[in-house]
């Protein structure tokens, strides 16, 4: 468990560092002698999309937001082709509910030494996430136009982009909320081919639901990320994105935090409710639309020049 443990954070350090070194690195070209040969564009943009938590393997229903906005910087590497870097701040807030949740536990004993399997149902399943995170994202990016001097000189007005790639997000604010309405418990007797399941003071029968709140430290998601859309002319040196983008989280950043179905299925854990492992796999998503304002100057008074391809 420990080994597990350190190679989470090993993981989570290199998603963290290497989105950052990648910024500096590429922030710091962006004074070099290579600027004066290749396009570059500053961008302010935001953006809001549906956002959901994806419990696979599991019948839930989940909804809720998110915004964001940032500041970018891109250049321009091949004609068509450039490196993608930002800083964007945002907020996403998810719910879920599962109306009941089935797990059965084996290898149960009574007091009279008999096997029986325990059978519990959580009635009404909520959970409620909300979290304020800094992102760095590092993407790539495709146009169709030459690049930015040619599409201003010929007068295209229109044309289409692609950005894909990862963004890190620092969850710097982080709570969630949960609760079940109900928990039944049944036991089943194989040998006698019988049901118990109202003996409350063995753990059996109709249990009141519980609820419980709480608020995270420091948290990393690692995000993939894809958009797509249109370029737009508007005036001179400035263009506007229009594009729409998908979100996938590639982890669940309170997967420390779940209890497995059979833990709760001694109520007297109850009392230390937090949140259900009820699916294989759980991944933030969102989908929305994006908009970028982007300025990228032509010609400088230090001799930058228009990209030759």
């Amino acid at each position: 468990m420990l080994e597990n443990k350190n190679k989470l954070k090993i993981r989570t350090k290199t998603w963290a560092t290497l989105p950052m070194l990648m910024f500096i690195l590429l922030f710091s070209g962006s004074h070099s002698s290579l600027m004066a040969q290749r396009p570059y564009e500053f961008s302010l943009y935001g953006g809001g999309a549906y956002s959901f938590l994806s419990h696979r393997s599991s019948k839930s229903n989940s909804f809720g937001y998110s915004v964001d906005a940032g500041l970018g910087f891109t250049y321009l590497i091949y004609p068509l082709w450039g490196i993608h870097v930002g800083a964007e701040f945002g907020f996403y807030d998810t719910q879920t509910k599962v109306n009941a949740i089935k797990h059965i536990s084996s290898g149960f004993f009574d007091s009279n030494r008999y096997e029986f399997e325990l059978h519990t149902t959580y009635y009404g399943y909520k959970e409620a996430q909300q979290a304020m995170f800094l992102s760095i994202p590092v993407l790539l990016q495709f146009q169709t136009t030459k690049n930015q001097a040619y599409q201003q000189k010929k007068g295209q007005k229109v044309g289409l982009y692609a950005m894909t790639g990862i963004k890190v997000s620092f969850l710097v604010k982080n709570s969630y909320q949960s609760q079940i309405d109900k928990l039944y418990n049944a036991g089943y007797y194989p040998f006698f081919d019988n049901w118990l399941d109202t003996q409350t003071f063995a753990g059996l029968g109709n249990f009141d639901g519980v609820s419980s709140s709480a608020k995270q430290s420091f948290r990393v998601l690692a995000i993939y990320t894809l958009e797509a859309g249109c370029k737009l002319l508007v005036g001179n040196s400035l263009f506007l994105y229009v594009g729409a983008y998908y979100d996938c989280g590639l982890h669940d950043p309170l997967k420390s935090n779940r209890q497995p179905l059979g833990y709760y299925a001694d109520v007297e854990n109850l009392a230390d409710f937090t949140l259900l492992s009820f699916a294989k796999r759980v991944n933030y998503m969102a989908v929305g639309l994006k908009l970028r304002l982007t300025f990228t100057p032509s010609k400088s008074k230090k001799g930058m020049v228009d990209c030759p391809f």
